[in-house]
């Protein structure tokens, strides 16, 4: 079972693991996902937006991972 998480801001936010994408934290934002990686030692890591583009059709609404 992959945990649903909630940002400090609200956002709704997936936990990747275990396998390859370990530590992988998807962030919905307002026009993409964000990526956000934790690693041993090094703390979070930023790995920027993944953006879907302008307009209502585009605003992510839930995240949804299929191994």
């Amino acid at each position: 079972m992959i945990p649903s998480l909630l940002s400090r801001h609200g956002w709704p936010a997936l936990l990747l693991g275990p396998g390859p994408l370990a530590g992988l934290v998807l962030v919905a934002e307002l026009s993409g996902v964000r990526r956000v990686a934790f690693e041993a030692g090094t703390g979070a890591k930023d790995l920027g937006l993944f953006d879907l583009g302008s307009g209502m059709e585009n605003i992510v609404g839930a995240l949804g991972v299929q191994p």
